[in-house]
């Protein structure tokens, strides 16, 4: 398997970064369209960039009021950004149940190699280093994928099993493997 690295952004990833963009778009995926990087545009200025990876950093660390913390990091493979997960430690349990302590997302053109099962992996280690026990991941119900991912990390850590609400799945991990 491919060697992956977990990286805080950076902006020499700014061009595999970017490329991606366009891969995204043809999904017409609703819930990326309502992220921050359905915003962006591929041909996007250095200095532009830049004040991106600035606002995900201030986010980890000086959240605007009534927000909370979300700490973003970056999946990188031999061509570059191949995935973001964040991580959202101070949500409650309401909270974590609605949007999930940990959000991801894999390059289109990644997909199906096993990169989102390692990415969170790795941001298992970072949510118990955040002083997080457990962590609840969660997708839409009719999103398979994730589901299969969502499982297969509750197998591997243990938790709280599934549940599933009106439109979302969602599962309680351990951070540390059973």
């Amino acid at each position: 398997m491919e060697e992956l690295k977990l990286v805080l952004p950076d902006v020499k990833y700014r061009d595999s970064f970017l490329s991606a963009i366009p891969e995204f778009r043809a999904l017409e995926h609703k819930r990326w369209q309502d992220t921050a990087m359905a915003e962006m545009n591929e041909n996007m200025l250095d200095a532009e960039f830049s004040d991106y990876i600035k606002n995900l950093y201030d986010r980890m660390n000086y959240p605007k009021p009534g927000t909370s913390r979300k700490f973003t990091y970056w999946l990188i493979d031999k061509d570059g950004w191949a995935g973001t997960i964040r991580i959202r430690p101070d949500l409650s349990k309401a909270q974590a149940e609605n949007y999930g302590h940990i959000g991801f997302e894999i390059r289109p053109s990644k997909r199906g190699r096993g990169y989102s099962r390692q990415m969170i992996r790795m941001a298992m280690a970072e949510s118990s280093k955040l002083g997080l026990s457990q962590v609840c991941l969660s997708c839409e119900n009719n999103n398979e994928p994730s589901k299969k991912t969502i499982e297969n990390t509750f197998n591997e850590y243990g938790g709280d099993g599934g549940h599933i609400s009106e439109t979302d799945y969602y599962c309680w991990i351990n951070t540390i493997k059973k």
